[in-house]
């Protein structure tokens, strides 16, 4: 399942956007990302931080098209 070369990266977020409000308007657009507080260790901020996991899907195109999206939201 998903891509062969399955990966995934950290992006961190612009100032004034959380990931909590971009996760929550991604999804809405069809974009599942992880806030990054999910993966943060105790004591430690991430909440300017997403987590894009690319590897999951088969079609690259696609990939692509939600990494658009993101891009669309956060410049």
């Amino acid at each position: 399942y998903g891509h062969e070369n399955g990966f995934h990266c950290w992006l961190k977020l612009p100032a004034g956007i959380t990931s909590a409000v971009l996760y929550a308007s991604l999804l809405r657009a069809g974009v599942e990302v992880m806030p990054g507080t999910i993966f943060a260790a105790p004591g430690v901020s991430a909440g300017e931080h997403i987590r894009i996991a690319m590897g999951a899907e088969r079609d690259m195109n696609r990939v692509i098209e939600g990494l658009e999206i993101i891009k669309k939201l956060i410049c």
